[in-house]
């Protein structure tokens, strides 16, 4: 991605890279706190979230701060997983992705009466 004063975005990836468990792992954002003009969508099939839309990279910063982790198992594998972030430009240059380590934690799920 070119580095310029203001660089305007079309879309951002987040996937994972490794250890991703179908069914199980997913990743989210409230759609109501993305920037206006950027969309999310969730593919299983390729381990991706996908961030749309032309915007600046400060909207662009916004969204990827929404990106939250979420696991659906009531008995979650605990192994790491490794997330990949790349983002592509209005003229499709794409970065190259940097990586952040989830670490999933099981917890005793609480009690209902």
């Amino acid at each position: 991605v070119q580095t310029c004063a203001l660089p305007i975005l079309a879309m951002a990836k987040v996937f994972f890279a490794t250890g991703y468990r179908p069914g199980e792992d997913v990743l989210v954002t409230s759609t109501a706190a993305l920037p206006s003009g950027i969309k999310a969508v969730f593919d299983a099939t390729t381990a991706t979230l996908t961030l749309s839309g032309n915007a600046t990279l400060g909207a662009y910063q916004t969204a990827l701060a929404q990106v939250a982790y979420k696991n659906n198992s009531a008995n979650p594998n605990t192994a790491d997983r490794t997330l990949k972030i790349t983002l592509t430009d209005d003229l499709g240059a794409t970065s190259e992705s940097s990586a952040i380590t989830v670490m999933v934690a099981a917890t005793d799920d609480v009690a209902s009466l």
